[in-house]
């Protein structure tokens, strides 16, 4: 992630991704105090430093809340903590050069008039001092084509025919059928009613997300604990949001995926194996399953997408 300098204060050197910058920049131009910057962009590392600042795993030492899994562990809020977000989550914010954490003068006038430039508060909850930055909210975005904007979409694979069923000669009565139809329509209907949800918060200013270092497959979050593919058509129905690269140890891949597996990975120069992030290893990352030949045409031959032997990819556990 490109990283721009915007400032050093008392609390030390601050970047945010270019866009966010540019905003922010045009803010400091039309009259924002600039001293008032605490925090900005974060590494991973930095995020890590600061999640375990604020959170413990010993249940008795905690304020007994605001619990989170990470790396397979629970972690609770330890007392008189604010809240941060868990490393390698799409929350963590900072993580993406897209938040800020303001004080004085800076923070009141950010909380007046950010909402123009893209900035919206109070989303954390019990945090005023705490901004994050949505270019679909911009009045005046920067155009910058090498940020937040995906590689090539893969178009939707094509659907394998599904051989009828034959049909059995059983007579069941209209109310034991009309039970079985309800019972097997709900799980879908529930499926349905996320998705329409999540459609509805990406066009509300939300994020899409790609593997970082080379992913091309575009998804967002459904639920609490799914993901689902965007191909070109839904991508743009969608709104074209920006998408923002999640490494592969984050639980978002470990995510049940609706629909589609989007897309397959393979080493470049490899014997051409391919595999898809799917289920929980013990981190609470996801895991690498193999895709055998047989299954791949069953999917309708998905894209593949080369990644080079060194991408953090391959350090994934293998199942399957």
């Amino acid at each position: 992630m490109d990283q721009v300098y915007i400032g050093t204060t008392n609390y030390g050197r601050h970047w945010l991704e270019p866009l966010a910058a540019a905003s922010w920049q045009r803010m400091v131009r039309d009259g924002c105090p600039p001293a008032g910057i605490t925090d900005a962009g974060r590494t991973h590392e930095e995020q890590v430093t600061v999640f375990l600042k604020y959170f413990t795993t010993d249940f008795a030492s905690s304020a007994k809340h605001d619990q989170r899994i990470w790396q397979g562990r629970p972690y609770w809020r330890r007392p008189g903590k604010p809240s941060a977000a868990t490393p390698g989550s799409t929350q963590a914010r900072h993580t993406f050069g897209r938040a800020l954490d303001l004080n004085g003068a800076t923070k009141a006038w950010v909380r007046a008039n950010g909402h123009r430039y893209g900035w919206i508060k109070d989303l954390v909850r019990g945090e005023d001092w705490h901004m994050e930055y949505q270019p679909a909210r911009d009045v005046a975005p920067v155009s910058n084509p090498g940020i937040g904007v995906p590689g090539r979409i893969p178009s939707a694979p094509s659907l394998t025919p599904v051989a009828p069923i034959p049909q059995e000669d059983v007579v069941v009565s209209r109310a034991e059928n009309q039970q079985d139809m309800a019972a097997a329509v709900q799980p879908l209907a529930s499926t349905l009613a996320e998705v329409r949800t999540a459609l509805a918060q990406i066009r509300a200013g939300g994020y899409a997300y790609r593997l970082d270092g080379g992913g091309q497959g575009v998804f967002i979050e459904a639920g609490a604990h799914s993901r689902v593919w965007l191909d070109q058509a839904a991508y743009a129905a969608a709104g074209r949001p920006d998408v923002l690269p999640l490494p592969p140890d984050s639980g978002f891949w470990a995510r049940t995926v609706l629909y589609s597996p989007g897309e397959l990975y393979s080493r470049e120069g490899g014997d051409g194996a391919a595999y898809v992030l799917a289920g929980r290893a013990t981190d609470g990352g996801a895991c690498l399953r193999h895709i055998a030949r047989g299954e791949y045409e069953a999917m309708g031959s998905p894209t593949i997408t080369r990644l080079p032997d060194t991408h953090t990819v391959w350090a994934r556990p293998v199942i399957g």
